[in-house]
């Protein structure tokens, strides 16, 4: 079966569930993945989703630090780059997903695309994405 994310206006289908912003695309997918795995710990779930996705490009500026696809909700510092109200419960602990994925477009956007390849590739995913020329 394929899962289709049709990007129109920032919006996405996921597993037949639409939703508002593209960036929600990737909270869908941790959280998926979490939930047919409900026994994985905060390492292994680093393990299945590193923190490299989030932003493969070396950053201008050395001290901002990468935030990762998720982070710890007791480690967050900045709500507004986390899906503060969509918390995902593992095993040892809550996690949240990162807002900071950019936009996609027809030319692409490297960190988002670069997530949904590795969605298909790693996790085995059937994503497929298709553009709204309106």
């Amino acid at each position: 079966m394929i899962r289709r994310i049709v990007y129109k206006e920032k919006e996405f289908c996921f597993n037949g569930r639409r939703g508002n912003g593209l960036k929600r695309f990737v909270l869908e997918v941790v959280a998926q993945y979490v939930s047919k795995h409900p026994e994985i710990t905060f390492n292994e779930l680093k393990n299945v989703f590193p923190d490299a996705l989030q932003n493969n490009r070396e950053h201008k500026k050395e001290s901002k630090p990468r935030l990762g696809v998720f982070a710890k909700i007791t480690a967050v510092r900045d709500e507004k780059r986390y899906f503060i109200e969509s918390e995902v419960v593992l095993k040892d602990c809550t996690i949240v997903v990162c807002t900071e994925w950019g936009q996609l477009t027809k030319t692409g956007h490297e960190n988002l695309l670069s997530f949904v390849k590795y969605a298909q590739d790693r996790l085995k995913l059937d994503l497929e994405i298709t553009y709204d020329d309106d």
